[in-house]
């Protein structure tokens, strides 16, 4: 009998045990989504001061998953800006100046705004006015997303699309600025 109750007792600890453990679970995934956002910061600083742009575009991406802000897309934008990725670029930085969330202080908005002055001299703005209502527009075969285009600087393929028309296609040089 004694055997059997100290079994009974010990099941019920490791039961009450488990329940405590499961109880605490939720606030371990925060915990490491937290450490696995500031390991990550840490490592894309790495790469980005190591030269290594690709690796620290990644990570850069991977923190803004996790916690998007005016710094992640600041870090976003200098690995595009070093990769020659302008548009990206540019993107990132006007995303970063305008992020209310972990904002940008003094010194990185006036060096995000110098890198995005730099950036832009190296892509081409276009807005686009297109007929008839409702022409698709596509820029290297891929859909045009609104009005307001950048491209980067070379040539690209440029063709409207509507119901009833003729497809027109033209080629654009971008020369930047």
């Amino acid at each position: 009998m004694r055997d059997a109750s100290a079994r009974t007792v010990r099941r019920i600890g490791r039961m009450l045990a488990l329940g405590a453990m499961l109880a605490l679970c939720p606030l371990a995934p925060a915990a490491a989504q937290e450490h696995d956002y500031a390991a990550t910061i840490h490592e894309a600083l790495s790469e980005f001061e190591g030269g290594h742009f690709e690796e620290s575009l990644a990570l850069f991406r991977l923190a803004h998953s996790l916690r998007p802000s005016a710094r992640t897309l600041r870090g976003l934008g200098n690995a595009s800006f070093e990769l020659r990725h302008y548009v990206d670029a540019v993107t990132y930085y006007r995303d970063a100046l305008a992020s209310t969330e972990n904002p940008l202080t003094a010194e990185q908005r006036t060096e995000v705004e110098h890198l995005a002055a730099r950036a832009r001299v190296f892509v081409g703005a276009y807005h686009l006015a297109v007929t008839p209502a409702g022409a698709s527009v596509a820029i290297g075969g891929t859909a045009a997303a609104g009005s307001d285009v950048l491209l980067e600087i070379g040539e690209h393929t440029l063709s409207v699309t509507a119901s009833g028309f003729e497809t027109r296609t033209t080629t654009i040089t971008v020369r930047g600025g």
